[in-house]
């Protein structure tokens, strides 16, 4: 652990009466606000290459979102106008527990501030379709992914078909809900396979066009 103490050379003497402002942790959690001159510093060090700390003679420490470099800097020879005081309540507190989440973040994850938030495609899809398990007159309907309320096997050829519902206020072709001749695993993959490919629409025409029916119609 990186340390700078009064011996480093950057003490402060007795007569330096510069005020610092800063969010000191509290015992059983929080923050509170603190003033403290800057004589009354002991040593600052680092606890990573983002976060370092302030000490006091009083034992009191301080975390600091910032390197201790920069921290050393600020405090020791500031290049900003510090005749009211040097406020570090903008880097200490919730700043310096945010800033080392986001780092762990990183740790875990080094792309963590790369990527970016990808907007989920919904796909149109295409498919034959009917509605009752007994009466298997096939319709060709379009709708959307979006509008998709869920999916599952159906109950009794759970191998060959799954019954899909759509969302309150949503239908495809007049039907709420239907029967697409597809296993679901099926289905899956070419949901899956058409979003890797960049596609906006499925067409699962060919794949669900019955076999045996007793009806047929195109919408």
């Amino acid at each position: 652990m990186k340390k700078f103490t009064a011996a480093s050379g950057f003490g402060s003497s007795a007569g330096d009466d510069l005020l610092i402002e800063a969010q000191a942790p509290i015992d059983g959690g929080g923050f509170r606000h603190i003033v403290f001159r800057r004589s009354r510093i002991d040593y600052l060090f680092a606890f990573n290459d983002s976060i370092s700390g302030i000490t006091l003679d009083s034992g009191v420490t301080i975390p600091a979102a910032m390197p201790i470099a920069d921290l050393k800097q600020k405090i020791f020879n500031p290049d900003e106008d510090v005749a009211d005081g040097l406020n570090l309540t903008a880097v200490t507190g919730e700043a310096a527990v945010e800033a080392e989440r986001i780092r762990l973040s990183k740790q875990f994850n080094p792309a963590a501030d790369l990527q970016e938030v990808k907007e989920e495609k919904h796909l149109d899809i295409v498919a034959h379709v009917h509605a009752k398990k007994a009466d298997r007159q096939f319709k060709r309907v379009r709708f959307s992914e979006k509008n998709i309320s869920y999916y599952e096997p159906h109950v009794e050829r759970p191998e060959k078909e799954i019954w899909l519902q759509m969302k309150d206020g949503y239908a495809a072709g007049g039907l709420t809900g239907f029967y697409v001749p597809i296993p679901l695993s099926s289905f899956l993959w070419y949901l899956d396979n058409a979003k890797k490919e960049g596609r906006a629409s499925l067409d699962l025409s060919e794949v669900t066009r019955p076999k045996n029916s007793t009806g047929f119609k195109l919408d």
